[in-house]
């Protein structure tokens, strides 16, 4: 099927969601909560969002500092904004693999950028698997909790695996272009061998949340519906997980459908929840679009200036 068309199908199975979710709440109530949403919220997300693409970058910075690789910090935020912006827009957050062809205009090869973009993922999932697994410990049915460290186990044991027998799966897997993966293997060893530096790439992770939850918060606070902040955290870190299904465009209507489920369960109201999720989420993808459109004029800059020197 047309790649456009899996994209416009899996969009309105997300607006479909949300549509069914405003149904069955309370059309009216949703959108008079939409309607009075103070225009504070745009840049309160927006600085959650640049906070958050501070702290990440950091993280991406450390990590190639540790495997030698020097690197422009600048070079690194921009390289990610422009990620994050096609990443939120697009399926299964696919999107976010852009990071490693925009540092390559930065002076870093693919070896160092993917395994930059690996560790930073890999961390992400153990602190997303550790958050659900606690939720689901509080609020969720018991099975819920061992599927979690069932799945968390299988993860661990499997990148064990690989740290030990990747290189002898690599050459005989990939023949003569093995001294490239190889390369990119070693990266992980080195990083991997670093406790102090996985430890902190972890706190950045908690930190990152930290404040994408915090904007939740607020946007909350201001519709009079007062919630623990502990629980924003664990429900924000939880309801993101279903973003990374390609059910629907970066996971929208799956993340609505979580939060009013989990929120439900702490007596949130639920046309407020409902009504503060979809202001963020759109907000998310307006700030999305904005990177998009920088990335877009960059190609259209660089086409100008490649047809003139023809």
């Amino acid at each position: 099927m047309n790649k456009r068309v899996v994209t416009v199908v899996k969009a309105a199975v997300g607006i479909s969601i949300i549509a069914f979710l405003v149904y069955k709440i309370g059309a009216q109530d949703v959108f008079n909560i939409v309607r009075s949403t103070s225009p504070l919220a745009f840049l309160i997300i927006a600085i959650g969002y640049l906070l958050n693409a501070l702290l990440n970058s950091a993280s991406f910075y450390l990590i190639l500092s540790s495997i030698k690789v020097s690197a422009r910090y600048s070079g690194i935020f921009f390289s990610f904004i422009k990620s994050w912006g096609i990443g939120s827009v697009l399926p299964g957050k696919v999107g976010d693999l852009s990071v490693v062809y925009f540092l390559k205009k930065e002076g870093i090869n693919a070896k160092d950028s993917s395994a930059m973009y690996v560790i930073d993922k890999m961390v992400v999932l153990l602190f997303f698997l550790i958050i659900a697994m606690i939720t689901a410990k509080l609020f969720l049915p018991l099975n819920a909790f061992y599927l979690l460290a069932c799945f968390l186990l299988f993860a661990v044991v499997g990148f064990l695996l690989f740290l030990k027998f990747g290189k002898s799966l690599i050459r005989k897997v990939f023949g003569r272009y093995a001294n490239y993966i190889e390369a990119f293997h070693d990266n992980i060893q080195i990083v991997i061998k670093k406790p102090l530096l996985l430890l902190i790439l972890f706190i950045i992770s908690c930190l990152r949340w930290a404040v994408l939850s915090f904007s939740m918060w607020i946007l909350l606070s201001m519709a009079n519906e007062h919630v623990s902040f502990a629980y924003v955290f664990l429900f924000s870190v939880t309801a993101n997980i279903l973003a990374l299904l390609p059910v629907t465009v970066s996971g929208i209507g799956l993340k609505e459908a979580a939060f009013v489920y989990l929120y439900a369960l702490v007596g949130a109201t639920t046309s407020i929840v409902l009504a503060v999720s979809i202001v963020y989420s759109f907000v998310t993808i307006v700030l999305a679009l904005i990177a998009v459109l920088f990335v877009w004029e960059e190609v259209i800059s660089a086409r100008h200036k490649k047809q003139a020197s023809v």
